[in-house]
């Protein structure tokens, strides 16, 4: 989101109704839907976050707005971030502002934690993961058989009838669809830089507007994926490494393999169906195949975890 006004406009509106005076205020990167600040209190030092939320009328924004802060509310107790100064009520141009924690920290992929802080970090998420069941505003969750659909009509060409025969074959409509009675709410992007690890330990979770429901399985393989297809090329070698760590998770985690299968192939194929809208050619595919030989080990390890074959 372009940002439109001077930061130090924003700095001097922001220390009438805080009642101190703060050190610093600077742009944090990203390409949000708000825009977010880090901002250093002059007395002691104290880090927090400043966001800015369009106030346009906009009626998309408006309810995102009040859903982020309802959900900072309804995740205290977790390791998400918290909301800050709730009784400071300010305007700033067309914008709406809330504070929030700052967590310091730095983004790691599984295979850069030890076992144990591994472990820490799925109990951590499983308490986030009770206290997201609390709130409300919920986004639908994925319709995997609608998706697989639209994905094998998609495929054509002789590498993409290959895929199609694979996604036919690995794939079948009970392996991408979601049984009611295990449908929990989830985070719905839990990619590595939507958490921060301090010390080995997780310091913070962002992000926390378009919680959606699925399996929490989702989460968990989102940053395993996410984790491999950040890897350069001459790093391919850490995936075994992440394989690895995933065999951890599923057996630290309560969920089934079925969990873990669906929740495998509905990633998958979401990847794919994007690569399909936008025209989907020989390269394309080919990086598909390579990649998905990869999502059917991790497949192998949640069936090899509940004994299945």
């Amino acid at each position: 989101m372009k940002q439109e006004f001077a930061t130090r406009e924003l700095m001097a509106v922001l220390e009438g109704p805080l009642g101190f005076r703060i050190r610093s205020l600077e742009r944090l990167p990203g390409k949000a839907w708000s825009l977010n600040f880090k901002a250093v209190r002059e007395a002691d030092g104290f880090e927090f976050v400043v966001k800015l939320v369009p106030d346009t009328g906009n009626a998309a924004y408006e309810a995102r707005f009040a859903q982020t802060v309802r959900h900072l509310g309804d995740l205290t107790g977790t390791k998400a971030a918290r909301l800050l100064f709730p009784s400071c009520e300010i305007s700033f141009r067309n914008y709406h502002v809330c504070f929030l924690t700052w967590c310091p920290g730095v983004r790691l992929f599984p295979d850069k934690l030890t076992v144990e802080q591994l472990k820490a970090f799925l109990d951590d998420y499983l308490a986030f993961s009770r206290g997201m069941q609390k709130t409300t505003g919920i986004f639908p969750k994925r319709d995997g058989t609608a998706v697989r659909k639209m994905v094998l009509n998609g495929l054509s060409g002789l590498l993409g009838k290959r895929l199609r025969c694979k996604i036919e074959t690995d794939m079948s409509e009970a392996d991408v669809t979601h049984r009611p009675e295990l449908t929990q709410v989830i985070h719905g992007d839990f990619h590595y830089g939507n958490f921060l690890f301090e010390g080995g330990r997780l310091s913070g979770i962002f992000d926390l507007e378009e919680f959606r429901y699925g399996y929490p399985a989702e989460d968990i393989v989102r940053y395993v994926t996410c984790a491999v297809e950040h890897l350069r090329w001459y790093e391919w070698g850490r995936a075994r490494g992440i394989k690895q760590m995933f065999a951890v998770m599923v057996r630290h985690l309560p969920y089934s393999a079925h969990e873990w299968i669906v929740a495998l192939n509905v990633h998958f194929l979401l990847k794919v169906s994007k690569r399909v809208r936008s025209g989907i050619g020989f390269i394309k595919v080919l990086n598909l195949l390579f990649r998905y030989a990869f999502y059917r080990e991790l497949k192998a390890v949640a069936r090899e975890a509940e004994g299945l074959p």
